[in-house]
């Protein structure tokens, strides 16, 4: 049985909790805890997504929910009756224990997963609505003027920010892009020689900015990529004497103004998990982590 199938007729059981004659209340508690336990389980053998570590991490995240739930006494009858409070109580008592703000940041990353594949929205469950912040975040977000690709010059310099900017290339893949390969008619595809994961891609083109940066580059490179064409210092030099002279630090990745930009768009025809799941794959993501801090940043 699939796991949406699997979880919308576990939404659908009722769990009695009511104590049967003579029957201890307080083994509710503890049967409800064996029960999610087990329920976890059969999620995480189905849910093979990610390294064979994520899903450990996965596993351990899960269970250390119930347990934390349990101790704070506010274990729900089963996981679909999760609220907003028990989550909010349970970022609470993570950080009355200390827990670093990016370790319940990649906790929560798991949390809302399981929910979403589970098929249970919980409202306001963000870092955001949670009061997590990351002290260390608001020094490394993307700050890149809107008006970047006019105010450069250099045609190289130019090219290169908008590969990142409108297909969400790395600065490596957008040097060694080559019209006659990687450009095809819908569509930038991005074979595993230079993608920066060593995995095929594909980025349709979905609106005129990306049309321009096509012809743009198409009218550059014509049939070899930059670094062939004018040679590797000569375009690395271009670049970063360009975005200096804009006040801009060339050392930095801009690809994650294509993932803020796109997400929203996406999101108008597809689910918000859809939308993300989209974006991962066509910047060759394999983090969700990462994908939070460009769409947060």
């Amino acid at each position: 049985m699939r796991l949406h199938a699997w979880y919308r007729t576990l939404a659908g059981r009722s769990t009695n909790t009511k104590p049967i004659s003579g029957q201890i209340v307080l083994e509710v508690i503890p049967m409800r805890k064996n029960q999610l336990r087990q329920q976890v389980d059969h999620y995480c053998h189905h849910d093979h997504t990610g390294s064979y570590r994520a899903r450990k991490h996965r596993h351990f995240v899960l269970h250390k929910m119930i347990r934390d739930l349990f101790h704070i006494g506010h274990v729900p009858p089963k996981w679909h009756a999760i609220t907003h409070e028990h989550i909010q109580r349970l970022v609470t008592h993570w950080q009355k224990e200390r827990l670093k703000p990016s370790t319940i940041m990649k906790y929560m990353t798991i949390i809302r997963d399981f929910f979403q594949k589970i098929e249970h929205a919980i409202p306001d469950i963000s870092n955001q609505s949670m009061g997590i912040k990351n002290q260390k975040s608001s020094s490394t977000g993307i700050h890149l003027p809107e008006d970047i690709s006019d105010r450069l010059v250099n045609p190289t310099a130019k090219i290169l920010i908008e590969l990142q900017i409108h297909f969400g290339l790395t600065l490596s893949e957008a040097m060694r892009l080559c019209p006659t390969i990687h450009v095809q008619e819908h569509q930038l595809w991005i074979t595993r020689d230079i993608a920066t994961n060593s995995h095929d891609r594909t980025i349709p083109f979905r609106n005129e900015a990306q049309i321009e940066t096509k012809n743009s580059l198409l009218s550059l490179c014509r049939e070899q990529n930059l670094i062939l064409t004018y040679g590797y210092h000569s375009v690395r030099g271009a670049y970063s004497n360009e975005l200096k002279a804009v006040g801009v630090p060339s050392s930095k990745s801009y690809r994650g103004v294509y993932a803020k930009n796109m997400y929203p768009e996406l999101s108008k025809t597809l689910s918000p998990y859809l939308a993300k799941q989209t974006i991962l794959r066509e910047m060759g993501l394999q983090s969700r982590r990462t994908l939070w801090s460009y769409l947060n940043e």
